[in-house]
């Protein structure tokens, strides 16, 4: 699986200007499928580069962007860096604040679909 999401994130590199979302939710998949399978450090840079991709390529009130910032906090949390995930917990709610009282019925359906994802 680490492979294949690996290859995806290639594309990213060898066409200049893609703005898929394929792309960025890859790169979140990837990050907890590190997470998984305990690769911390990995998946803290998979994170942040989830995160860049995030404010590249999507609208500052996509529901990608909040999912990550929620399981990057919850990584810091694990990885017991408790003043990092209580920031990053805090810029979560801060999106869900924001993008709450605008966001319509099929935008939330999407995001509860993104938090639930699972890896197979």
């Amino acid at each position: 699986m680490r492979k294949i999401l690996r290859l995806i994130l290639t594309i990213e590199a060898r066409v200049q200007g893609i703005t898929a979302r394929e792309v960025v939710l890859s790169s979140l998949d990837l990050a907890r499928v590190l997470v998984k399978t305990d690769r911390y450090m990995e998946a803290e840079e998979q994170f942040l580069q989830t995160l860049n991709r995030c404010n590249q390529m999507m609208q500052d009130d996509h529901p990608v962007l909040g999912v990550t910032l929620r399981e990057y906090g919850a990584l810091l949390r694990e990885m017991k860096f408790s003043h990092a995930a209580e920031v990053m917990e805090k810029r979560a709610e801060l999106f869900d604040e924001h993008i709450a009282p605008s966001t319509t019925a099929r935008a939330r359906e999407a995001r509860v679909k993104i938090d639930t994802a699972t890896i197979s």
